[in-house]
């Protein structure tokens, strides 16, 4: 690691830790800011579950597209949600009404799609996804990101 980056994420550390609280010693403050550090460094780290989601929503090969979240529901098979969504009518779907999964919801980053999108239901949204092989073959659309573009009118 380039002693820029490292230089940020001290930095990125001590604007987390705060100055000294009252009365606390400088050898107790350092140990706190070390802490602090490496916890902002591990975060920062190749393939740590924080970096996966800025690859997985930064990725150049994801989709984008907007659509409303009609429905949210678990799928008991793979524990995955399914997003039901209204989007603009297209060959593949003549009447706009599509779904896609998220990761399975017994993965931290799957969960928090699963909830944020249940939580847009009505709402316009961008959808990032990644087309993903399953076991059996198939491609579906998994999906890494949702942002709310208000409620649908």
């Amino acid at each position: 690691m380039d002693d820029d980056t490292k230089a940020r994420l001290i930095l990125s550390a001590l604007t987390l830790a705060g100055e000294p609280a009252a009365g606390e010693g400088e050898d107790t403050y350092n140990e706190r800011l070390a802490n602090t550090v490496a916890r902002v460094a591990a975060l920062c780290a190749p393939r740590s579950p924080l970096a996966n989601v800025v690859d997985d929503v930064l990725d150049p090969e994801a989709k984008r597209f907007v659509g409303t979240i009609t429905k949210v529901v678990k799928e008991p098979s793979s524990t995955r949600g399914v997003v039901y969504m209204d989007c603009n009518p297209s060959d593949r779907h003549p009447d706009g009404k599509e779904t896609a999964r998220t990761d399975r919801t017994d993965n931290p980053n799957g969960l928090r799609v699963a909830h944020l999108a249940q939580s847009l239901l009505g709402h316009r949204v961008l959808f990032t996804v990644k087309l993903e092989v399953m076991p059996n073959g198939d491609k579906v659309r998994i999906i890494k990101h949702v942002q709310d573009l208000g409620m649908a009118s």
